[in-house]
C-alpha cells in the first residue's frame, strides 16, 4: 500500500485533500470531475492533527476500488487575490509496490513508498476538443481535469 512521508502544514492551505480515484467525468472540472471517495487522513478538515502525522499509509480503501490518488492543496497564500494558483500542490500517485519516488514543490515534500508518481499533462497535450465549448479556461487550465482525461483515457477526439 501506499505511504506518503510529507511535511504539509495544512494551516499553509485553504484546502488539502487527497482523493482514492477510480475514474473521471470530463463534464467536469476541479475535484468534481474526479470519481473516487476522499481520504479521511490525508485532509485538512477531516484530521486536525495532519501536521504531526508525517507518516500517512494510504489504506483507507482496497486496492480494487481505485487506481490512483490524487493528492491536493488549495494555497492560502495570494488566495484572497486570486493569485494563488501558482502556488497549488498537485501530485497524482498509482499503486506500485516496492517503487519509491519523491515529490518536490516550493517548501513541500512528500517521499511516496510503494506508488509511482503521475505525470500531469500541461496544455499543449489536450486534444483540440478541450479548447471548444462546453469547455473554457476552467477546464483546461485545471491540472485535476488535465490529469484525469488523460489517465483514464478521454484525452481523444
Amino acid at each position: 500500500m501506499i505511504t506518503v512521508e510529507h511535511n504539509f502544514d495544512p494551516s499553509k492551505f485553504k484546502w488539502l485533500w487527497a482523493m482514492y480515484v477510480h475514474d473521471a467525468n470530463p463534464s467536469y472540472h476541479c475535484r468534481w470531475c474526479l470519481k473516487g471517495k476522499f481520504s479521511k487522513k490525508f485532509s485538512k478538515t477531516s484530521n486536525p492533527d495532519m501536521k504531526d502525522q508525517h507518516l500517512l499509509v494510504m489504506d483507507e480503501y482496497p486496492d480494487e476500488m481505485f487506481r490512483a490518488v490524487y493528492f491536493c492543496g488549495v494555497s492560502s497564500h495570494l488566495y484572497s487575490k486570486h493569485q494563488n494558483y501558482p502556488h497549488n500542490v498537485h501530485f497524482a500517485v498509482e499503486p506500485a509496490e516496492g517503487h519509491e519516488d519523491l515529490f518536490t514543490f516550493e517548501n513541500w515534500t512528500a517521499k511516496i513508498k510503494n506508488g509511482k508518481l503521475l505525470e500531469i499533462p500541461d496544455e499543449s497535450r489536450l486534444v483540440p476538443k478541450f479548447f471548444r465549448e462546453p469547455y473554457t479556461p476552467d477546464f483546461y487550465t485545471c491540472r485535476i481535469f488535465r490529469w484525469a482525461v488523460n489517465y483514464f483515457g478521454y484525452n481523444h477526439e
